[in-house]
């Protein structure tokens, strides 16, 4: 039944989908049609898919490339739908599951695929291929409908503080002035990427998440950055990131074992305390300058 139920809804979504605009008519001549519709769409992390459609026979060239067109718009909005659904809201959710029971929900994905734009288009031996997107986070978007529709936060709680026999190192010159940010390092391990990453210790004891974090704030920009690859990397340790200029290290021991999207971090339990303990001196927490290099 409940298989039954995604299929009338992803067919509901995109035959809705299918006469809106939010595309831009392809020219008539040269292969590479179009690069960007939209500059806004460069600026932010966008949730894309492509959609590819053929020339049907019996008509005339120009009205074919058209179709053609149509066809793979309809396609890309139908696998950018499909994208949506499979994204992780956190350790055991996908937007999927929140559509499939709420229709408001649905309705509010409906209207973020409303807003789809392609964002670069293609004709090239007979096939249509177009690129459709919709942003990732901001007003409007996927975001906007996790953190306010699935998880309904409404404020954010302090992280809490370090355990009452945690003892500090006295021999960090840089703990004394504050450390500006967070950094836990990830590498080598298989972290998915998710709307709501959750940072534990060994213990199960939550050090930072979602509900640390101010919804506004969430929508635009996320609960942390993410970092990927050598030179994100070094961005990110040298100042060019959201953990800012003297950002704390961390090493992951591990990702939080039984879930089923492996997206929160373990660090062991003194580490735990560390960032809790620095969190208290320079409220890095709360300007939420984390970052996860992975």
């Amino acid at each position: 039944m409940m298989k039954l139920k995604k299929i009338a809804v992803v067919m509901t979504l995109v035959t809705a989908l299918g006469g809106l605009g939010g595309v831009v008519s392809a020219g008539s001549t040269g292969t590479t049609v179009m690069d960007i519709v939209d500059t806004t769409y460069n600026e932010v992390e966008m949730v894309t898919a492509d959609g590819f459609g053929t020339l049907p026979v019996g008509r005339p060239a120009a009205q074919a490339k058209l179709m053609a067109r149509r066809a793979a718009v309809v396609d890309g909005q139908r696998n950018l739908l499909e994208t949506i659904y499979h994204l992780s809201v956190d350790s055991n959710t996908t937007v999927e599951n929140s559509v499939l029971t709420s229709d408001v929900i649905q309705t509010k994905v409906s209207g973020i695929l409303s807003g789809a734009r392609v964002v670069s288009e293609e004709f090239d031996g007979g096939i249509y291929h177009v690129v459709m997107a919709v942003p990732k986070y901001g007003a409007g978007s996927v975001a906007d409908v996790v953190y306010r529709d699935v998880l309904k936060n409404t404020s954010a709680e302090p992280m809490d503080t370090p355990s009452a026999d945690y003892e500090e190192d006295t021999t960090d010159v840089t703990s004394s002035t504050g450390y500006t940010g967070l950094i836990i390092n990830v590498k080598g391990l298989p972290l998915e990427r998710t709307f709501c990453p959750g940072i534990f210790d060994t213990n199960g004891r939550a050090i930072y998440g979602v509900r640390n974090v101010d919804p506004d704030y969430a929508v635009a920009h996320g609960v942390a950055a993410y970092a990927e690859g050598e030179e994100a990397w070094t961005d990110a340790e040298i100042g060019n990131g959201r953990a800012g200029t003297n950002p704390l290290i961390i090493q992951a021991v591990g990702l939080r074992e039984r879930t089923k999207h492996q997206c929160d971090v373990v660090v062991s339990v003194e580490d735990g305390d560390r960032i809790l303990a620095e969190n208290q001196k320079s409220g890095f927490g709360a300007r939420y300058a984390v970052v996860l290099e992975y």
